[in-house]
């Protein structure tokens, strides 16, 4: 999942001023983000493509329904903005 996180990453990797915060710190390129931070971003990426990919299996599945549900389907993503109105 992580891919910018390996096993040896820490806090203040980079920082050669033996600081022991950010704060303190003074080394440019030293990387003092938390590895939550990463974990986080990671994440939320892999959400929004599985996100992605639910709203387009939705608009193929809507195609061939003629149902209701095809009319709040429609409803739905009209209202988080991924469908055009080309129906």
């Amino acid at each position: 999942m992580n891919k910018i996180i390996t096993a040896d990453y820490y806090e203040g990797q980079g920082c050669t001023c033996y600081a022991t915060s950010a704060n303190e710190c003074g080394c440019e390129g030293a990387d003092w983000t938390p590895t939550e931070v990463y974990k986080l971003r990671e994440d939320a990426k892999q959400l929004a493509l599985e996100r992605d990919e639910a709203i387009e299996l939705l608009k193929y599945s809507s195609k061939y329904s003629t149902t209701k549900s095809q009319q709040d389907t429609y409803k739905f993503l009209r209202k988080i903005g991924k469908l055009e109105d080309t129906k």
